[in-house]
């Protein structure tokens, strides 16, 4: 895929979301650019393993953090999107440095996990 950009509009994603956004699609998985293009909520990076490895500081599974996991449910739009952009990043670095999962990056289906 070319790096696109996707406008991704607060309130036509949810009600009462923050201010319009653009966001590089190349770095987000597939699930989360169809949601934005649908105009559906953004998935959950959740993936059900549920481990916070300790020297790193964030889920084995999703690679979020103790703050983003507690946030999620009631987070805006942009801020799930910058937690996605968060998790990106994390498995990009564990991916390149040979420790965590890759499984977040993969995962082609979504659920409403917190």
């Amino acid at each position: 895929m070319s790096v696109e950009k996707l406008r991704v509009a607060g309130e036509s994603i949810a009600e009462g979301q923050e201010q319009a956004r653009s966001v590089d699609a190349a770095v987000l998985p597939e699930r989360v650019q169809a949601a934005i293009r649908e105009g559906r909520p953004l998935p959950s990076p959740c993936l059900s393993i549920c481990r916070i490895d300790e020297d790193a500081g964030w889920c084995e599974g999703c690679a979020r953090t103790l703050d983003e996991l507690a946030s999620w449910g009631s987070a805006s739009t942009a801020q799930r999107l910058e937690i996605w952009r968060q998790v990106v990043q994390r498995q990009a670095g564990s991916q390149d440095t040979g420790t965590g999962s890759d499984t977040v990056m993969g995962r082609s289906a979504g659920r409403a996990a917190s």
